[in-house]
């Protein structure tokens, strides 16, 4: 909604400067948001994946594994950065 009102104001206002500076920071914003949204919670995700695999062991890890597998996913690639310090 914010990005259309931006749009609108682009042609409606005169010193378009402003207008103009709306337009950008409702898109820039929001896509800056997701992006350190989605590197924030896949951190916390690896760290809470990490620590909840190493208090159960090695049995912990195969049943991830296994339960990865059964879903279709090829589960070398994310055992891979879960053993990265």
């Amino acid at each position: 909604m914010v990005f259309l009102l931006a749009v609108w104001a682009v042609f409606v206002c005169r010193p378009r400067s402003i207008a103009v500076f709306a337009l950008c920071a409702s898109v820039v914003l929001p896509a800056a948001a997701l992006t350190i949204g989605t590197s924030a919670g896949l951190e916390a995700l690896r760290q809470h994946t990490t620590a909840d695999l190493a208090d159960g062991g090695t049995a912990a890890l195969t049943a991830f594994s296994g339960t990865l597998r059964s879903w279709g996913v090829e589960p070398e690639p994310l055992l891979e950065v879960l053993r990265e310090p």
